[in-house]
C-alpha cells in the first residue's frame, strides 16, 4: 500500500511490533512503538551500520540489545537481538521521493 510522506510523520506513528524470544517462554511480546523506532529495530536485525547516526546507537548495535518504549503500556521493553526467534513489523520503506510502500515484514530465525 502506497501512502503519502507529507501525509504522515514516521516519528508520531505508533505501530504494533510483535517478538518471540528464544527460550522457555513462548510468549509473545506485544510492543507499541513508533514507526521510526521500529524501522530502526529492522536495520539492527539486519546489522546496517549505516544506520547508525548517534553514539547511543552505536551502543546498542555493538551489545545486541535493542530497547523500545512502548507508548501504550508506557513501558521499556528490551530485546537482545541474539534471543530473536521470530517478529512480526509493520515496515515504511521509500518507494520515491513523495511516496512510502507500507508493508508487514516478518523475520524468523
Amino acid at each position: 500500500m502506497l501512502i503519502e510522506k507529507e501525509k504522515i510523520d514516521l516519528n508520531e506513528v505508533l505501530v504494533e511490533v510483535k517478538i518471540l524470544l528464544k527460550g522457555v517462554n513462548k510468549k509473545e511480546v506485544v510492543i507499541n512503538c513508533l514507526a521510526s523506532d521500529a524501522m530502526e529495530f529492522v536495520d539492527c536485525m539486519a546489522e546496517n551500520e549505516v544506520s547508525i547516526t548517534s553514539a547511543a546507537q552505536r551502543k546498542k548495535f555493538e551489545n545486541s540489545f535493542y530497547f523500545f518504549d512502548d507508548y501504550v503500556k508506557k513501558e521499556t521493553v528490551g530485546a537482545n537481538i541474539l534471543d530473536v526467534k521470530l517478529f512480526t513489523i509493520p515496515f515504511f520503506m521509500d518507494e520515491d521521493d513523495k511516496t512510502y510502500n507500507f508493508q508487514i515484514a516478518t523475520y524468523r530465525a
